[in-house]
């Protein structure tokens, strides 16, 4: 994929969307707790996306749970 921060918006929630899977070959156990990690929260497209391809593979979503290290103050987007 290309990196986030030269994406605007539209484009970060279209990339992830196109790139973002669960390997089919992960087998998840609806009775465990998951933990979906970023590094930096921005818009918060790929945490949405984590957790929804786990809701969407049976997690409820009561079972997962959410980490960033940090976020930004302020997004600002390349213009168009």
């Amino acid at each position: 994929t290309r990196a986030s921060k030269i994406l605007d918006l539209s484009e970060r929630f279209v990339s992830l969307e196109e790139n973002l899977t669960l390997d089919s070959k992960v087998k998840l156990d609806v009775s465990k707790s998951y933990l979906v990690i970023d590094d930096v929260l921005t818009t918060g497209a790929t945490m949405n996306k984590a957790c929804k391809l786990l809701n969407e593979n049976g997690i409820l979503l009561n079972r997962i749970n959410a980490f960033v290290f940090a976020r930004t103050d302020r997004i600002q987007y390349r213009k168009t």
